[in-house]
């Protein structure tokens, strides 16, 4: 029947283990995601599929049942004491925080709680004044100290008619801190005070496995002679996936740029080793190839083993070992196989954007494989039957192909990260895919010097020169685009919209020589000049508190009086991630100007997270002297404006009318007042976010 062959059984895995989890863990969406499901179930009961229906329904239970699991794990947790308990420390940048922060204790690492493994992973939160005990990789203390599950996320509210609060957090993206620490199976954190190793750390490395013990060595090897720090950091990071080298700059160069990625080893670094490893392998039978294709498993377990590369690896060994039985494989079926396993081992994957793009972006480029190749034959000239083509010819002829193909590639790739970048709002440069691809021709030849200076040391200066000059060409892209690169001036898209543009591509890529072509490219387009089109017509007055836990003064207060740009008060670092979602949903990317009423810790501790993620370009304070040297150095390089600023009010240029205040309550809440408004905000153990539209 032509209805199974689009209801493979590998697609209705991935669908129904995506709606369940999407229902059962609330995300936005979640009743469209309940449609979807009922919609298919109907469908394929009405065309007597029962075979696809029962693998519909048992995908529906697998993907309930991992969900339920996972987040029952984290509502059973309390805050707790912890009183010389054993942990065992699993963060591989823990040494390269330690040395880098030289006398002190990294800010927070990973550890695994021997004694309680209900516990599971937690944060070790290590105050700056404890002295260092060198924590290692793979090292045992006793730690004592208080421990605290992550909170619940925080809610937003937007007033009704009557000034009741209308809870629309589903409305709003989810993106928080808890659920980032949740995809890294953090179950939370614990405020060390007093902490004793068991196993201390040793000069050779002992205490650590085999695997570490060579990342060590290997790493020596290749930042030992290279002198200029920077390319020490770029080189450990983009190779072994250690970041403990770089600094908070480059990681926010790179993050703006939209090649982060390049520091997290990923399916991009596993397919470049995959290239070399294959290039290698060439004349041996294929047998040969898929055992030797196993070995890259020890690389990716050395580097973390993270999501992406381990998609990566799985896919790269599949096809070798397929090729190798002389079996077919349709790319597109297998990847959605590994997507659906990676969802039931961890559910928490559907919010986190590096998961999502990672397949995402592998899916459409398969789908467009075949298109590629035709265009690339095209492109290279007329066929051989036409007469005999010199040698110059073929090759200026098999370059043009492989160039208009990369080119097309590129397009794909651009179009159907587009909607993602959208989504996820991380303020991606417009041309991050123009810059990946100038970077990409020197993964390759930079992984080959890399192995060659580890494997044949001498000539060092050698492998050193041809590394610095990679190293310099990176840099200066770097550099050449952060100069031009802004922040998206569009505003945060929902997901059904990012779904909707998706299933078109699809569409388009699919239906590239029928009739209806140029409704699917029309459909398309509308689809894309909407979301521009709703840019200019966003709310140009929104006021936004956010407020709640156990403080008095707000941890944020927002004004937004233009397109794109926003007046703040106060700055806490809890408020950091919903003050980012707002600036997402409105289309934000720079701050105008930034109060702090009182510098305290309540008022100040966000400044530094939030300058990683959006400009802040001047800021006022009040007339209390500030002693913090960590807050001035936070606010070294902001414009200073004249004293002024006062804790519960914020306004555009003193004019009262267009003021926001905020006045304290009896009864511990807030009274909002603006432009005629009076609103009341209660007091709430968890945080909470209220959006008055104007």
């Amino acid at each position: 029947m032509q209805l199974r062959k689009h209801f493979h059984r590998n697609y209705l895995y991935i669908t129904g283990i995506i709606c369940s989890s999407i229902w059962f863990m609330a995300l936005p969406g979640r009743f469209a995601a309940l449609l979807a499901a009922m919609a298919i179930a109907a469908l394929l009961i009405y065309y007597r599929c029962y075979r696809e229906t029962a693998i519909f329904f048992l995908a529906l239970l697998l993907g309930s049942t991992s969900t339920l699991y996972h987040t029952g794990k984290q509502k059973n947790l309390r805050n707790l004491r912890l009183e010389n308990t054993v942990v065992k420390i699993v963060d591989r940048n823990a040494r390269g925080a330690a040395e880098t922060a030289g006398e002190t204790l990294p800010y927070a690492v990973t550890a695994r709680v021997i004694q309680r493994p209900d516990l599971g992973n937690i944060q070790l939160y290590f105050p700056r004044k404890m002295p260092n005990p060198g924590v290692d990789l793979n090292c045992t203390y006793k730690i004592s100290g208080n421990y605290y599950p992550w909170q619940p996320d925080c809610g937003f509210y937007r007033p009704d008619a009557s000034g009741s609060l209308v809870d629309v957090s589903n409305e709003i993206r989810n993106n928080s801190y808890q659920h980032f620490m949740q995809r890294q199976n953090i179950s939370g954190r614990a405020v060390v005070s007093a902490i004793e190793p068991i196993t201390p750390p040793d000069p050779h490395g002992k205490h650590l496995s085999f695997l570490t013990r060579t990342v060590r060595q290997i790493e020596q090897k290749l930042v030992g002679s290279i002198k200029n720090q920077d390319h020490q950091a770029i080189l450990s990071a983009i190779t072994l996936g250690y970041r403990g080298r770089l600094t908070g700059e480059m990681k926010k160069d790179f993050k703006t740029l939209g090649i982060s990625h390049l520091f997290s080893i990923s399916g991009l670094h596993i397919g470049v080793l995959a290239c070399l490893l294959l290039l290698l392998v060439r004349p041996l039978p294929l047998i040969w190839h898929w055992l030797l294709t196993g070995t890259l498993l020890l690389y990716v377990l050395a580097v973390g083993g993270n999501a992406p590369a381990m998609r990566a690896f799985c896919m790269v060994l599949g096809i070798e070992f397929f090729r190798a039985m002389l079996l077919k494989i349709n790319a597109l079926e297998f990847l959605s196989m590994i997507c659906a396993a990676f969802l039931l081992i961890n559910p928490f994957y559907l919010t986190d954007a590096g998961f999502i793009y990672s397949f995402v972006i592998t899916a459409y480029l398969i789908t467009a494989a075949g298109l590629i190749g035709e265009i690339s034959r095209s492109a290279m000239g007329p066929a051989r039957w036409l007469g005999k083509q010199s040698f110059f010819r073929k090759i200026i002829g098999n370059y043009r192909g492989a160039l208009t193909g990369g080119l097309f590639f590129s397009l794909v790739a651009a179009l159907a990260s587009a909607p993602l970048t959208l989504l996820f709002q991380d303020l991606f440069f417009a041309g991050s895919m123009l810059i990946n691809f100038m970077i990409l021709p020197i993964l390759l030849p930079l992984f080959v010097c890399s192995l060659g200076k580890v494997i044949f040391v001498h000539p060092h200066w050698l492998w050193d020169n041809l590394i610095k000059l990679m190293l310099d060409y990176m840099q200066w892209c770097v550099e050449f685009f952060c100069r031009i690169a802004d922040a998206s001036p569009v505003m945060h898209i929902s997901w059904i919209t990012a779904v909707i543009f998706l299933i078109l591509l699809l569409i388009l890529l699919q239906t590239r020589s029928c009739k209806y072509f140029v409704i699917t490219a029309s459909l398309l387009m509308l689809t894309g000049a909407s979301v521009f089109y709703r840019s200019t017509i966003a709310p140009e007055r929104v006021d936004v508190v956010i407020t709640g836990a156990s403080i008095q003064t707000p941890m944020a207060a927002i004004m937004l009086p233009r397109m794109h740009e926003m007046y703040l008060l106060n700055c806490s670092h809890k408020a950091v991630y919903p003050l980012l979602n707002i600036a997402a949903t409105y289309g934000i990317n720079r701050i105008v100007r930034l109060d702090i009423g009182r510098p305290v810790k309540d008022c100040v501790s966000g400044i530094g997270s939030l300058k990683q993620a959006i400009t802040i370009e001047k800021i006022r304070t009040s007339s209390t002297r500030v002693r913090s040297k960590v807050y001035r150095e936070l606010t070294r390089d902001l414009g200073k404006l004249p004293t002024g600023a006062v804790n519960n009010s914020l306004s555009i240029s003193g004019n009262d009318q267009e003021a926001l205040q905020l006045v304290k309550s009896d009864n511990g809440g807030i009274y909002y007042i603006s432009r005629g408004q009076r609103l009341y905000i209660p007091r709430s153990s968890r945080m909470q976010v209220v959006i008055i539209e104007n």
